[in-house]
């Protein structure tokens, strides 16, 4: 959208979701905050690139369909029963086709039982006080639940095992009993999808945490045969005596790997970027259970598998791609890309796959909110690409029950969860499950048009510099690649406080001051630059908390490993250290390097820190005051450092993380230390023509409070610790920033207290208006994107094995995408279809060697909501 300077206006009483009675519109509370400092030479940022919303609010009902955080409308095909109970991690239907139960999580209920012939929830299962039928744990693994073939049992996965719950006539379950696998050292079970035996006896587990399938005796529990298979194995299929298991991480480390950790385990990895350079399938032979399973190379991240007629469909959904394996060959025959919209070449994470008796291949594309359809007609004939159809938010599992089409949308309709409170926080989240009727394929391509509205993939939405650079610099280039006037980038990563709790009290804003916990008393830094420059009130934060925000602000994405981990976070929560959390597509920071630009990292993203004996919060509390008053240096030398090479590159050691000491109460109390790094780096290199600084301050969180429910402090502005400040470069030998910025580069950051997803304050120079913005936080990714000239193609690939090789692109999400004009051969049409035309063949199918067309985002959303000030060129401290 073209920003425009707006004073603020009289909105429409009880619009949407997110209004109170007299008409404000609530915020969403949310997961993580951002300051957004930029140094640059001209008249400051008045102009944003995407053009999805304008003033339109989350919740907020239109002509295309519901807003919600992620920039993208919702408007499903058919019906849809909004779960109230958190989100879906998987589901499964009876095999009566009576009843679909699914995993969920973030709302109490562990197990939810819906009834679809009645079209509504019939059960809740789990510890909180809405359950109807109560047990131990809410923790649920990533795949499952499953049924006995005679519909009779119902086994649901947990960290260490699964409970067996017996299925009454009605469909409820009942009689929860425990069926344990034994933790191995460090590694608990973790399971993930089960299946059964034709004839009910046995369970053929994928232990997801120990990387093995084991084989339980259903009516006893125990464990009769086990076998070794990839890293990570998530789902399962079984094809006669042969059991198919895709394994996310794919495989084995030999000697020589470079890796990575994932729940201790090394797995194949980039030494760059620290993502996964393996995907497989392991196939176990069941008539000769001694023999080692075998293993067939597919794309990055397989998930999801579907077997039927020969064929084995399997979801490669870092690759944004389909292997379908002939079962009677075991290779891997066609290679189905699952990207219809040209400009985009990665981030649509397929999830989801079921083949129609008729011939239709249905795809759940999770970030594109839509069922990709293909015409298909056997292994190793190439399917044909007929369009797109819409869903809810986050489409992770799709079945057919009849004529009926069944989706399970892990996200719903949104945080919008009915609530008594006064706004809706992040953890109100919802989830849905949706049904239909196949259209025909006419009407499927009339509506891949409204998903490509709904999405936001409108004709030039993406535009790249023509002219080598050599355009007039302008604060925000409209074009990737074009010059800006900015020099310096600090982007300052916060948490846990939204909008209102810190700026409602600002009158001109939209906010609610009844919500303003920490006013201008508690946050005059943060006030100050509101004041000065412009205030973004209209932002919303899509993560639903800290493992999710950081995602998005990192790499322009939370990828569907870290969203179906949501039920346990065991394998990680924060995926710093786990290669399985990290887009081969790179991040934010390899993005900047690949444009010329420099970047230094301030603990954003880090995962160690080694504290020297007596760090204790009260002598790094004395050790500050002591810099402050003598400039000496820490008597505690601190060393930071993260697991990802591309970022340890340019990382500065002596920064801590965010965790650098724990508060005497027993919580976290973060305080950042060591500013004096922080000075010395921007001084040594004063003439960047534009530099990334990331630096990261996370908040207080209390013991009692869990994460995303942040209790206010406890303490008063006046109480509150202030890191000392550290001596600051004189005027002449630094560019210095504008009055609100500089106390957080001399060591006085916004009061301790926590700040998370402040709405954006964009510079306007002398101006100070009120800027009603589009409802997402893609847009300051966006912005850097732009500032910064990320190029289209810009992660390096190397070392990649996976079938579908993805190629060297850009940053997963930052922006509408990149827009592609050298597509590699591919296996379907892209665009919006006018006839189904047949795909191309993959002639390299067999040899593995075929590099894979990946789409960007097809929405760019950030889980972090931002504050950004941009500061015009001064050479003096009292330049206005």
């Amino acid at each position: 959208m073209q920003v425009t300077r707006r004073r603020r206006r009289a909105e429409k009483a009880g619009i949407g979701l997110l209004r109170q009675r007299s008409g404000r519109r609530l915020r969403l509370a949310t997961a993580g905050s951002v300051t957004l400092a930029l140094v640059g030479t001209g008249a400051g940022v008045g102009l944003a690139s995407t053009q999805q919303f304008g003033t339109q609010h989350v919740g907020q009902q239109t002509d295309k369909g519901e807003v919600i955080s992620s920039d993208q409308y919702l408007k499903p095909i058919g019906d849809h029963l909004v779960v109230n109970n958190g989100k879906i991690m998987a589901s499964t239907v009876s095999p009566d086709g009576s009843h679909l139960a699914a995993l969920t999580t973030d709302g109490g209920i562990a197990l939810t039982i819906v009834d679809l012939k009645n079209w509504k929830v019939q059960q809740l299962v789990g510890n909180s006080a809405t359950a109807n039928l109560k047990i131990a744990g809410n923790d649920v693994g990533q795949e499952g639940p499953t049924y006995s073939p005679d519909g009779k049992t119902l086994w649901m996965g947990q960290t260490d095992g699964y409970t067996r719950f017996t299925v009454n006539p009605d469909g409820t379950v009942a009689s929860p009993t425990a069926v344990k696998i034994p933790v191995d050292g460090p590694k608990h079970a973790l399971v993930a999808q089960a299946i059964f035996s034709p004839d009910g006896s046995t369970v053929y587990s994928a232990v997801n945490g120990q990387n093995r399938v084991v084989a339980i005796n259903a009516a006893t529990g125990a464990i009769e045969q086990s076998w070794a298979v990839g890293n990570a194995p998530r789902d399962l299929a079984r094809v006669g005596d042969k059991l198919y298991v895709s394994n996310e991480g794919g495989r084995p480390a030999r000697p020589g790997d470079t890796t990575l950790n994932s729940y201790n385990t090394q797995v194949p990895a980039s030494s760059f970027t620290g993502a996964t350079t393996t995907g497989t399938v392991s196939v176990i032979d069941l008539a000769n259970p001694a023999s080692a399973a075998k293993s067939i190379d597919v794309g990055l991240h397989p998930t999801a598998l579907y077997a039927k007629n020969g064929a084995l469909f399997v979801a490669n959904t870092n690759s944004n791609s389909v292997s379908v394996v002939d079962t009677r060959l075991d290779q891997v025959v066609q290679t189905i890309a699952t990207q219809p919209w040209p400009e985009a070449s990665v981030g649509y994470e397929p999830d989801g796959i079921t083949l129609t008796d008729d011939g239709h291949l249905l795809v759940t594309l999770g970030r594109a909110n839509a069922v990709a359809v293909y015409r298909y007609a056997r292994a190793q004939e190439p399917v044909s690409y007929l369009g797109l159809l819409p869903t809810d938010y986050f489409p992770a599992a799709i079945t057919t029950v009849g004529k009926d089409v069944v989706v399970s949308n892990t996200r719903g309709i949104d945080a919008l969860r009915p609530t008594t409170k006064a706004g809706h926080g992040t953890h109100d989240t919802t989830s849905s499950v949706q049904k239909f009727q196949l259209p025909d394929d006419a009407a499927i391509r009339g509506y891949t048009a409204k998903v490509f509205q709904q999405n936001g993939w409108t004709p030039n939405s993406v535009q790249l510099a023509q002219d080598n650079g050599k355009a007039a610099p302008v604060p925000v280039p409209q074009r990737l690649g074009d010059p800006s006037t900015i020099k310096h980038v600090f982007l300052i990563v916060k948490e846990n406080r939204t909008y209102d709790q810190d700026y409602g009290d600002i009158a001109k804003g939209n906010g609610d001051p009844a919500l303003a916990q920490f006013g201008e008393n508690v946050t005059p830094n943060q006030h100050a630059m509101a004041q000065q420059f412009g205030l973004y009130d209209n932002t919303y934060d899509i993560g639903t908390n800290s493992a999710e925000g950081h995602n998005w602000l990192m790499q322009a994405d939370n990828p569907e490993y870290t969203e179906s981990s949501a039920g346990e976070y065991k394998r990680s929560y924060d995926t710093e250290d786990d290669a399985l959390g990290h887009q081969s597509s790179g991040f934010i920071w390899t993005g900047a390097e690949a444009a010329g630009k420099s970047v230094r990292d301030f603990g954003e993203f880090h995962q160690f820190l080694t504290k020297p004996a007596g760090a204790s919060w009260q002598n790094l509390y004395c050790d500050a005051k002591t810099m402050a008053a003598t400039g000496q240096p820490t008597a505690y030398p601190l060393v930071s450092s993260s697991p990802i090479p591309s970022l340890n590159n340019v990382s500065v050691p002596g920064f801590p993380k965010f965790d650098t000491v724990g508060h005497q109460q027993g919580g976290d109390l973060r305080v950042p230390q060591h500013l004096g790094e922080f000075h010395r780096e921007l001084l040594a290199q004063p003439g960047v023509q534009t530099g990334q600084w990331f630096v990261q301050q996370q908040q207080p969180r209390f013991k009692s409070e869990r994460p995303g429910e942040r209790d206010p402090l406890r303490l008063t502005a006046g109480q509150l610790h202030h890191p000392a400040s550290l001596v600051t470069p004189q005027p002449h030998q630094l560019e210095q920033p504008l009055d609100a910025i500089r106390p957080l580069l001399r060591g006085h950051p916004p009061h301790p207290q926590p700040e998370r997803d402040i709405a954006r304050d964009v510079a306007m120079g002398e101006q100070l208006p009120v800027l009603e913005h589009e409802p997402e936080t893609a847009f300051m990714d966006r912005n850097l994107r732009e500032i910064l000239a990320v190029p289209a193609h810009r992660a390096r690939g190397e070392g990649l094995e996976a079938r579908d090789r993805p190629q060297q692109r850009g940053l997963a999400g930052a922006g509408r995408a990149q827009q592609r004009k050298d597509f590699a051969v591919s296996d379907v049409e892209f665009g919006v279809p006018d006839g189904g035309e047949r795909a191309v063949a993959n002639s390299q199918a067999l040899d593995g060697k075929r590099h894979q067309n990946s789409p960007t985002r097809p929405e760019p959303n950030r889980s972090i909501t931002t504050t950004v000030a941009a500061v015009t060129n001064i050479s003096s401290a009292d330049a206005a």
